[in-house]
């Protein structure tokens, strides 16, 4: 998950640059949520998961930055993430996209 602040870092000081992502970005960002989601698949429980569903919500809130105060384009699959893990601050919430992820249902 190292990578999406280092991306989120280039749009902070790169302020004349094209807002979009890089096709190399995008694919990292990619395997990043894999890597995330296949770790939480993985578990045996939610407690278990916790931490890397935290992680989760670290790689929402990059994407929703990218997306609102920079305007960059994301693809469906990111766009489904900020959408919908939205409140990942909410234990209840964290807990529904467990159970998704663990049925293959998310995002």
């Amino acid at each position: 998950m190292a990578r999406f602040p280092e991306v989120l870092a280039r749009f902070d000081n790169e302020p004349s640059r094209d807002k979009s992502l890089t096709d190399e970005e995008r694919n990292t960002l990619d395997n990043d949520i894999d890597e995330v989601l296949r770790l939480i698949a993985n578990c045996e429980g939610f407690q278990a998961a916790e931490s890397s569903l935290l992680a989760l919500g670290e790689i929402h809130k990059v994407l929703a930055t990218l997306a609102f105060r920079f305007g960059v384009s994301l693809s469906p699959r990111q766009r489904r993430i900020v959408r919908e893990y939205d409140r990942w601050d909410v234990p209840e919430v964290r807990h529904a996209v467990f159970s998704a992820i663990r049925r293959g249902e998310f995002p």
